[in-house]
Order: C-alpha cells, then sequence, then structure tokens
C-alpha cells in the first residue's frame, strides 16, 4: 500500500496522499508518478475546490485501496499512463 498521511511522506514512486479543501472534504490527492516518481495533484469529481480547471477524476471513497477512473496519464513528466486500482498502480 502506497497512503501516506501528508504529501511530506511521499517519498517513493506511486505514493499518495489526500488533501482536503476548505469545507474538509477530501478533494483529491497528491501522488508521486509511479513511472519517474514526479509529484502531481488528481482533483475529484463533485467536489466544491478552488481548483476548476483540468481533469477530475471520480473516485471510490475508499481512502485505502482507492479506485480511480479514468486512467491517469502523467504529461508533465514521464508519460507514465495506467490505473489506480484497489490501491494498486498498473500501468497501460
Amino acid at each position: 500500500m502506497n497512503y501516506k498521511e501528508h504529501h511530506s511522506q511521499l517519498d517513493n514512486p506511486g505514493d499518495w496522499c489526500y488533501v482536503s479543501n476548505s469545507q474538509e472534504e477530501t478533494s483529491g490527492m497528491v501522488i508521486r508518478c509511479p513511472g519517474c516518481g514526479a509529484k502531481s495533484w488528481l482533483q475529484f469529481e463533485g467536489t466544491s475546490t478552488t481548483v476548476s480547471q483540468g481533469a477530475k477524476w471520480k473516485w471510490d471513497g475508499n481512502r485505502e485501496h482507492p479506485t480511480l477512473k479514468p486512467s491517469v496519464h502523467s504529461t508533465g513528466c514521464c508519460g507514465w499512463h495506467g490505473w489506480l486500482t484497489n490501491g494498486e498502480w498498473k500501468e497501460c
């Protein structure tokens, strides 16, 4: 499992932590790209957050073993493309 309590603990590729907005709802996650380890932000659909541009992911609400849809494509770094399913990263 790669879940961490805080983004300062994201040491390894594939690690993630959740981010809450000012209403204290989980609004997304910060991840380390599973390919190269670059930090990135994934915003969840259906949350009231100040970041409104860009892609949004459907999150199943499972904090320990999350599933996101659609796939994650790391375009700002190495180009890794894959899925987070049941808490595990799987490359396409």
